[in-house]
Formats: C-alpha cells, structure tokens, sequence
C-alpha cells in the first residue's frame, strides 16, 4: 500500500534527450549476452528462444519420462511462464524429493527461479502443498491455490547446486527453472556471511505502470515487476524521463527512468511475511530525476516499521545523482516502509526509483561432499543396470537431507552429516552389483560410509570395524569407538558412524607413524596414549570398554563414584579374574541372560582391555566368539542339552574361548596408565 499526496511533473531538455536515445541505441546495438544462462522450459523442446532472444531447452536430460507431463489450459503472464505452456508433475511418495542439478563455479554468486503455475490452469489437477530446496536450504513453501515463483541469491560453495520439490500435500511440480550468474559487484550478499541465502519477497520498478523489465534490459535477467494498480494509484505515479549520469548503476538505466515522489511522504506495507522474527534486508535504489534540484534539497529520513533507519538521507550529497542503500532489519508477520520529507530543512519530498525486499536466510550445509561423490558413482553404475528403476530415480538430490534416500542410513557430527550404511539388498535391483562400487567402498568408508551389499551383515554389531581393520588394500583405524559413536537401526542392527578421526594403519616407511592422540577419555587405549604409536588394536581396547559398558550399565568414567570405580575398566577387571561376573552384570538385566553366553562376551572384553596391545585379540575374532555367544543365548534349550549330554556345563565359565594370546617374551614391567581425570592427559582428548 502506498499513500501520498500531490505529484511533480519533469521535462528533459533537447540536449538531455538528445543523449538519452543515443544511450538507449547504443544499448540496444549490443548482442544480447547469455553466458552462464541456464533456461529450462519443463517437458518442453530443445532450442526455443524467446522474444527476449534468451534459448530454453527442455528437462529431459534430467526427467526423460513424460508420463508427468501436464498442459497448461491458459497462458499464463510473461513475467511469469513466459508464455510456457506445460508443466511437469512429480508422483511421490510421503515427504518423497526430486531435484534438478546444475552447474555452478565456486564462490560465484547467482539467481535461481522455479516457476509454479496456477494449479486450476492445469488440466487434471489437483491442490498440493511441497517445499522448495536450493541445496538442502528451504527457500519457500509452495501452495497450488496461487500462480508464483521461487527466487533466491546464494554463493555456490561447489560446481553444482540442487533445485529440489520435497512433497508435502498432493504432487510438486514445476513449470520452468532458470540459473543466472551475477557479476561480481552485484552486492547482494557484500558484507554477510557466506553461509547465507537471499529469498526474494519483491523486486519493484517504482513508476512503472507497463511490462516487467528484464533481460536484455537487465543482463542478470532480474524481474522488475511494475506496481501493483490494486496497491498504488495510477494518477499518484510520476513517470519521468531519466537523465544520463556517469555513475555506474546496480539496477538497470530503464529502472531508473521512473520514479514516486511525493511532497511529504510515502510508504509500502507488506502484511502476509512469515509469522515469526526474520531477517531482512532492503535494498533502495535511487536516481535524481530533477537537474534543479541541489544537494541539501531533498532530504528525507527512512523508517522501517516505524523505526528510522537512516536520517536526513540526500542524495546528491556525494555529488551524484544516484545512490543505493542496504538496510537490515528483523520483522515477524509484517514490514512498513516510510519515506518521509525532513521538515524545515528540506524543499522537496522523498524520491524512489526502485526497491527490493530479500529474507535472509542461513544456509544449510549438507551431506558431507565425499560422500555425496561416492554415492553419485554408486547411482550412475546402478542405472546402468537398472534403468527406469524408480528407486534409483528417489535418489534425488543430497543422500541425506531433508530426508534420506531409500537404503542409506546417515548421521549428524562434527557439524556435517555422514553417510553410515548403504543397503543395496532387498531393493528390487537386478545384475551384478558394479565393481566400481566395491572398490570405492574405501574411499566410502574413509569418508565416514560403511557399504553394505546384502542382507548378511544383520545380526551381531560391529563387523563394520571388522571391515576397515580387514580391508584389502590398507586397514582404516576409528580412533574414536565408543557408544555415542554406534547407531542403531529399527531392527537394532549396530552401524559405526562418525569417522571424524579415522586414519590409514601406519605403514612401514611411513614418516608419520606417531600420530596426535585423539579418542575419547575413558575410551582411550593407554598404550596409544603413552606411545602415540597408533595400531588396530586401539580401536579393540575401546571396543572392549563397550562391551564392559553393555555389560554393567556404567558409564566408562565417572568422577562421582569412589576413587577406585572412577575408571570402568580398572574397577571390572578384579571381578573379571576372580570370576564374579555377577557383581559387574547390570542388575537391570540379571536372570534376562544365559550364563554361558554372558561369559562368552565377559571373556572378549577382558581379552579387548588388555594393557599391552599385542595380547588382544583381532575384530575377526571378537566377532566370531560374539556370534558365538548370540547362538548360545538364542538357542539355550538346546545347548543346555547338548552341553549337559558330554558333561561340559560350568556356572565358573567358559572352557571353550578360542581367543588365544600369541606367545610373547614376558613384557616389560607394566607403565603406569595415565589418569583419565587428569587434565593434562586429558588435553588431546576429545570430550564425550
């Protein structure tokens, strides 16, 4: 809404105008430049172009299938479909995504748009409700019952950028999409963090009462809408001819040739913004039309909801006619812009060219890239074999967010998520799985994946460090195994995550055998902390706390119990040696478990929490008494009977441990372990 009162009326000298069409043919003489344009029509063909000499192609290469291809019954204004006249649906599943992948450079800042007709001018259609992701960003919540477009400012962080429709409510679907570069002084995101995107609320070209301008006119190919008639008063608009300036203007000279002005003052209210404290900032774009007027004339404060913002604002104070602002403010459901004449100072009212309103918004980084890269080339050499799978085409867009893709598991750490299983079984996929995806498995797991390739790997936790310590080509150590660092799934299959701190096993010749501690404290193996000399075996003695930590229902360290319980390992052991599994078992689980099988897994992470690191066993091994113990316990009836047919039977433990220490010198006398609590020891820890 804009009020004001009166209007003044300019007219351009000979000379002026003279100048003024010399421009405008010089302007218009230049090729119209698109490099770095990307312009999808939907379901439409390769090789339009426009009145506006801008070439569109179709989105087969990204959606070949047409079956969602829908028409458009009316056309459609040019500010939004261009004339377009179909749109492509997507037939998802619950909170489903499909997105469209396009090229970008680096630390580049660019425009996206998505175009969304009218669901009533679509034949066959039917009310929906979807989300609109740049990246893995939220941008805006798309409603069917209105014809609009999605448009934001971001700075690409990679060389490519999704354009994702996540389903809420019915079917997204899309009309066109268009990617623009933007010239470094552009100055949409100067001065804000990177980790930022720009939502566009409007783009007006003040006094402009005709079609929107746009490329050529623009060379970014913004869209300058024209007034709103319902907002402003035709007969309060002053259109002006625009003088020529030798200052290099943000905005395009045609913006510039018109204006609002009024003796005292003007305002734009916007009352439908997101109900909640936002960020925005406003960009005000302004060009002295009148040559009579002098600096200290105009002169006029600005307010934002009703509070200044920026006082006795002129102009002409640095000696040009045009100059921009870029205010920012916070707002919840509404924004009030005011334009207002500074009273006994100034002899003429405020003056608008043009305005933009963006919300800004963080940015959300999504799944970590290596692990983005290895699952793009899991996909392609699935579709290879899989073609027109359409659970290979829900692998749309990030692996992980906002939701993830069918058969991955992923985790949030360290500020980035991981990919921590793939499960490529049960899926419906014919063929060989691809070799290519075997062998980069380590380069998955490295990145924080653990590959599964069939339905085998269910049942007893923790093969995956069975995998990195085994890999064929060099073993991967977890340097941080401990409970928080082990996710379990619906069926509570265990899966490692985080592999923050994992490294490559030293090799001979290496120059960086001694590595800087890292772990968590009261997980930590104490010859590597000692040492620095990191094995596979660090990650058994942490592995072997967990099991004490299964087992007892302890936390690892805790400084509130006596002096001696401080540590989990060195309070279990005593009981351990001396047979008194009881007093370590959780009492939340005793008379829940067979005892033999509580023995077999006592024994392991005994054998896990051996002080020198030669006399624990390997994962292979712990693994196998494992399985063995899960076999007991499922199946006691019948190995009571069998055990108790030869006599075998004992309540004192197990006489069939299989884990056998390697027969070594007799160690050194034992170091001293360092005191977990200790805050220098402590230092290189990472907390739990």
């Amino acid at each position: 809404m804009i009020g004001m009162g009166g209007r003044h009326n300019w007219r351009l000298t000979s000379v002026d105008s003279f100048i003024l069409c010399l421009l405008i043919l010089l302007v218009q003489s230049i090729p119209a430049h698109q490099e770095g344009f990307i312009s999808i029509k939907c379901c439409g063909g390769e090789g339009q172009t426009d009145s506006s000499s801008i070439t569109w192609i179709s989105d087969d290469q990204w959606y070949p299938d047409e079956t969602g291809c829908q028409n458009i019954a009316r056309a459609s204004s040019d500010n939004y479909t261009t004339g377009h006249d179909k749109v492509r649906y997507f037939y998802l599943g619950n909170s489903e995504k499909r997105c469209y992948s396009l090229p970008t450079t680096p630390d580049r800042d660019y425009l996206i748009r998505g175009t969304f007709p009218f669901s009533n001018s679509v034949v066959g259609s039917v009310s929906s409700t979807f989300d609109v992701l740049v990246g893995v960003t939220p941008i805006d919540l798309v409603d069917s019952s209105g014809e609009s477009q999605v448009e934001g400012i971001f700075r690409a962080t990679d060389q490519y950028i999704d354009f994702c429709l996540v389903q809420e409510t019915g079917d997204p679907y899309i009309s066109q999409l268009e990617l623009r570069p933007l010239s470094d002084d552009s100055s949409y995101l100067d001065g804000k963090d990177s980790t930022v995107l720009l939502k566009l609320v409007d783009r007006v070209d003040l006094g402009n009462n005709g079609i929107p301008i746009r490329f050529p006119d623009d060379p970014h190919d913004r869209i300058w809408t024209s007034q709103d008639t319902e907002r402003v008063s035709l007969s309060a608009i002053t259109t002006i001819n625009n003088t020529i300036s030798k200052t290099v203007a943000k905005v395009p000279l045609k913006v510039l040739e018109t204006a609002i002005t009024n003796e005292y003052s003007f305002q734009f209210l916007y009352i439908d913004l997101e109900t909640r404290d936002c960020n925005y900032t406003i960009f005000l774009h302004f060009f002295e039309l009148d040559d009579n007027v002098r600096p200290g004339q105009r002169v006029f404060d600005i307010y934002i909801n009703n509070e200044k913002q920026q006082a006795n604002f002129d102009i002409k104070e640095n000696g040009s006619n045009y100059s921009e602002l870029a205010l920012n403010v916070t707002a919840n459901g509404s924004l009030n812009l005011t334009l207002a004449r500074v009273e006994n100072k100034s002899k003429f009212g405020p003056i608008l060219n043009a305005y933009e309103i963006m919300q800004v918004r963080q940015w959300v980084e999504g799944t970590h890239h290596r692990d983005v890269r290895v699952m793009d080339r899991v996909k392609d050499g699935l579709l290879q074999q899989n073609k027109g799978s359409k659970k290979l085409e829900g692998w749309s867009g990030d692996p992980c967010q906002p939701s993830s893709w069918d058969g991955l598991a992923c985790h949030y750490s360290n500020g980035s998520t991981i990919i921590t299983k793939l499960n490529l079984s049960n899926n419906g996929f014919t063929g060989k799985i691809p070799e290519f995806a075997r062998s980069s498995t380590l380069t998955a797991v490295s990145e924080g994946t653990i590959l599964y390739l069939n339905s085998r790997n269910k049942g007893i936790p923790e093969r995956g460090l069975t995998f990195l310590h085994t890999f064929a080509e060099r073993c991967i150590i977890h340097r941080d195994v401990k409970s928080s660092n082990i996710l379990l799934d619906h069926s509570m299959n265990a899966k490692v995550a985080d592999f923050g701190f994992s490294k490559y096993a030293p090799q001979e010749g290496d120059s960086g055998a001694s590595l800087e501690v890292r772990g968590t404290a009261g997980y930590l193996d104490p010859e590597y902390y000692s040492t620095q000399h990191l094995s596979a075996k660090s990650d058994v003695f942490s592995f072997g706390v967990v099991l004490l930590e299964i087992i007892s229902g302890r936390e690892p360290l805790n400084i509130q119990r006596p002096r001696n319980e401080w540590s989990l390992v060195e309070w279990a052991k005593p009981y351990v040696r001396e047979s008194r599994i009881d007093e370590i078992v959780d009492p939340g689980i005793k008379g829940g478990y067979h005892a033999e099988a509580m023995w077999r897994v006592v024994e392991v992470a005994l054998a896990c929490i051996e002080t020198f690191s030669a006399y624990r066993p390997c994962m292979p091994d712990i693994v196998r008494e494992l399985e063995d113990a899960l076999i007991i316990e499922n199946n006691a009836s019948e190995y009571m009977k069998s055990i108790d047919s030869i006599g075998g039977y004992s309540l004192g433990g197990s006489n069939r441990f299989s884990i056998k220490p390697p027969v070594l010198p007799t160690p050194p006398p034992t170091p001293p372990e360092p005191s977990p609590i200790n805050p220098q020891s402590m230092a290189s820890v990472a907390p739990r």
